[in-house]
């Protein structure tokens, strides 16, 4: 996990903890090409597997093949809801942020459409009926914004929907960005 550690921990900023409880539920790990891998699993079977590369000379980022996306990456282990991110990336980073601020990052969960497609999220919504709220935190760009625009409408008359958005691109250049000094947390970002 040397790799692992290195890319998530110094290149994304993202909290070791974090990246431990990941490695400890078997949600991530690093293959045998040093990419980080992110599991989504339907029960105890894996059904959805996101590669990211760790050398950020070479900005390797696929889903495994057969992957499927109604199951996607998942952070998080219980509540009443759930945050929705494009990438684990930024699933992760929010987590690290709340953290960061004080707040339990434990008990909410997180989300990785993998994307833009919220096949993922309607299928973790039909096996999780405790879901009373969803924030969107997609990407802060414009397929991002479309993309909440559109779920919101689809799910706002079944759960309370609101948005968090980055103050930057999304949640990981956020967190760098924090590390760097860019931007104060208490002040300037949401969680």
């Amino acid at each position: 996990y040397k790799h692992v550690f290195a890319y998530l921990i110094q290149t994304r900023g993202i909290d070791k903890d974090i990246v431990y409880n990941c490695i400890k539920n078997k949600i991530l790990y690093e293959d045998k090409n040093r990419n980080c891998v992110f599991v989504g699993y339907s029960i105890n079977e894996p059904q959805y597997a996101t590669k990211h590369g760790t050398n950020i000379s070479y900005k390797y980022k696929g889903e495994v093949l057969n992957s499927n996306k109604a199951f996607p990456f998942l952070f998080g282990e219980k509540g009443d809801t759930v945050y929705v991110f494009e990438s684990p990336i930024d699933t992760l980073s929010h987590a690290t942020l709340a953290k960061i601020k004080g707040l339990d990052w434990h008990n909410q969960y997180r989300l990785s459409l993998g994307g833009l497609s919220d096949l993922g999220l309607e299928n973790f919504l039909k096996g999780n009926q405790n879901i009373k709220n969803i924030f969107f935190c997609l990407d802060n760009d414009e397929p991002g914004r479309e993309a909440t625009e559109k779920y919101i409408e689809k799910y706002k008359d079944r759960y309370n929907v609101d948005i968090q958005k980055s103050n930057l691109k999304d949640f990981n250049e956020d967190l760098v960005a924090i590390d760097k000094k860019k931007l104060v947390l208490e002040d300037e970002l949401e969680i």
